[in-house]
């Protein structure tokens, strides 16, 4: 699963971005970490034609170490540098749940004014987008960097799974889960070579903190049964990888610890930011 990154040759790191998987996070460290050398690619690829993509991207992606963004796998044939692919998993039924409370809690999103009207059920039984349906395998399944829709495939099967466990193990650097989130920046480090580890955490949403009733569950649980399937068996090869990577857990706990307090002391500034975000993607959503 984790590829050997010995070789020195020059290559581009390409962050996965799975929706509601922790991923803003990532890209606010990344950033900070690789700065002008890094490129957040967050056009909506749902309304982008396949010509207009590959121009688009083979503009943006020029001369990047670190490439970001809501894109499926494949863009490497928009990179003239070697790729390396990493990506963050999130428990589906968690993910499912969080993206429907953000949706409902940020007015600029494309299907606002369509789920604010929806109970979860009816979300999920709207088809309304595919991120509520095994949506980390249609990621990991995309053709050039174009998320396998429902227009390409209305039902993903077993096959579909095998494909996409093939290409994580065979093509990915590395697939961090998002429960273990703080402890995975140690190991990631030494994947891209991350020297500043702390960040600060965003789109943290409290609506998506309430409990799931049992006809939710179920729902969320039979439209992502191969995410689930997925996720388990990344969820255990990342845990025997921590193992015996050779980090203590003295090491794990002291970063954890610094990264505590540096997140204590910038509560304030955390707010702030998300405030001015809200504000940004407010006025961009008018304007536009």
């Amino acid at each position: 699963m984790y590829a050997d990154n010995s070789d020195s040759k020059m290559n581009t790191v390409v962050f996965l971005h799975m929706p509601k998987a922790g991923g803003q996070s990532l890209v606010n460290l990344l950033k900070k970490n690789f700065k002008k050398r890094t490129e957040v690619y967050d056009r909506p690829f749902r309304t982008l034609q396949l010509d207009e993509m590959i121009l688009d991207m083979e503009k943006y992606f020029k001369n990047k170490e670190i490439i970001l963004g809501h894109f499926g796998y494949g863009i490497e044939h928009y990179i003239s540098s070697e790729v390396r692919y990493i990506t963050y998993m999130r428990e589906p039924i968690k993910r499912v749940h969080s993206l429907y409370y953000f949706i409902l809690a940020t007015p600029w999103h494309y299907l606002y004014k369509e789920v604010i009207k929806m109970s979860l059920c009816e979300f999920m039984e709207s088809k309304i987008t595919y991120e509520t349906d095994n949506c980390m395998i249609r990621y990991v399944l995309g053709e050039k960097g174009k998320i396998l829709s429902f227009a390409e495939c209305s039902c993903i099967t077993e096959e579909h799974y095998i494909k996409a466990l093939e290409i994580l193990e065979k093509k990915f650097s590395f697939v961090g889960i998002l429960e273990d989130f703080d402890d995975s920046l140690l190991l990631l480090r030494n994947v891209i070579g991350i020297s500043d580890m702390k960040y600060l955490r965003m789109n943290d949403n409290s609506l998506s903190k309430q409990k799931l009733t049992k006809d939710e569950h179920d729902i969320i649980e039979r439209c992502n049964a191969f995410d689930i399937k997925l996720y388990n068996y990344f969820r255990d090869r990342y845990y025997i990888m921590k193992e015996s990577s050779g980090v203590s857990k003295e090491e794990f706990d002291l970063a954890k610890e610094k990264l505590i307090n540096y997140q204590k002391r910038n509560r304030a500034k955390t707010y702030l930011i998300s405030k001015m975000k809200y504000i940004y993607r407010a006025i961009r959503k008018l304007l536009y």
